[in-house]
C-alpha cells in the first residue's frame, strides 16, 4: 500500500465580502467604541465649558470693573454738581428772601 501525498497541492478559499459585511464590521466597532465616547464626551464638554467660562468672566470682570469706576466717578461730579447748586439756590433764595423782606420793609408794609 504506497500513498500518493501530493505536497503542492494548495486549497484556496474564497471569501467574497460584500457591502453589507462592511457595515456590519463598522457597526460592530462603533458599539464597541461607543460606550467609551458615551463616558468621556460629556467630561470633555464640561471641561471645555468650564474653560469658556472662565474665560468670559474674567474678560467681564475687568469690563464691568472699568464701568464701575466710570460710574463711580459719575456719581460723585453728580454729587459735587448737585451741592454746587443746592449752595446757590439756597444762596440765591436767601438773597430773595432778604430782597422781599427788603421791598415790604420799604414800602412800610410789614408781614
Amino acid at each position: 500500500m504506497t500513498l500518493k501525498i501530493n505536497f503542492i497541492r494548495d486549497i484556496v478559499t474564497y471569501k467574497y465580502v460584500v457591502y453589507s459585511d462592511i457595515i456590519s464590521h463598522l457597526g460592530g466597532l462603533k458599539s464597541a467604541i461607543m460606550p467609551v465616547f458615551g463616558i468621556i464626551t460629556p467630561l470633555v464638554m464640561l471641561a471645555f465649558l468650564y474653560s469658556i467660562a472662565s474665560i468670559l468672566q474674567e474678560s467681564y470682570t475687568f469690563q464691568y470693573l472699568d464701568e464701575l469706576q466710570k460710574t463711580v466717578k459719575l456719581f460723585f461730579q453728580y454729587l459735587t454738581i448737585e451741592n454746587k447748586e443746592k449752595i446757590t439756590i439756597e444762596k440765591n433764595f436767601a438773597t430773595k428772601v432778604t430782597t422781599y423782606e427788603r421791598i415790604h420793609e420799604l414800602n412800610g408794609t410789614v408781614r
